[in-house]
C-alpha cells in the first residue's frame, strides 16, 4: 500500500479481514485501500467496521476525516463527541474537531480543540488553526 501498489495490497487486506474479521487493523488498511480507489462509501463501510471492532487510532481519526467529508460537521461531531472519550488525547481528532466546531460557529468549543490538537501535537499546521481560531480568522474550510 505504502509503495502505491494499491490493487496488490487490497487483495492482501481483503484476505486478511476473511482470516480474521474482527482484526481492527486490517479492517482500517482495507478500508483506506478502498478510500484511495475513491471509494468512499466501502471505505466508510470499513471504518466504521474498524471502529466497531476494537480502540484503533488510526482508524478513528480516518473516520472522523472521512465523516466529515461525506456527510458534514453535524454528523463528524456527532462521531468525534464519541471518538474523544475514547482518545481524549489524540491531536488529530482534537484538530477535527476544532475544525468542525469552527464550522458550526461554536467558537469556545473550537478554540477548546484547536489548542488541546496543539497541545497534543505542536506542528505549524495546529498553531496556525488554534491561532486562526481563537482570533476569530478564516481557516480556509
Amino acid at each position: 500500500f505504502r509503495k502505491g501498489e494499491y490493487k496488490n495490497a487490497f487483495l492482501h487486506f481483503e484476505k486478511s479481514v476473511k482470516l480474521q474479521p474482527r482484526w481492527t487493523i486490517s479492517l482500517n488498511n482495507l478500508a483506506a485501500t478502498y478510500e484511495s480507489k475513491g471509494d468512499d462509501n466501502m471505505a466508510y463501510e470499513y471504518y466504521s467496521k474498524s471502529v466497531e471492532a476494537g480502540n484503533y487510532y488510526l482508524a478513528y481519526e480516518n473516520l472522523a476525516a472521512l465523516t466529515l467529508e461525506l456527510y458534514g460537521v453535524e454528523k463528524a461531531i456527532e462521531f468525534l463527541d464519541e471518538a474523544l472519550v475514547v482518545f481524549p488525547n489524540n491531536a488529530k481528532l482534537n484538530y477535527i474537531a476544532a475544525i468542525s466546531y469552527y464550522e458550526l460557529e461554536e467558537r469556545v468549543l473550537a478554540v477548546f480543540h484547536a489548542q488541546k490538537a496543539y497541545e497534543f501535537h505542536p506542528s505549524s499546521q495546529n498553531l496556525y488553526i488554534y491561532q486562526a481560531i481563537r482570533d476569530g480568522k478564516d481557516i480556509g474550510f
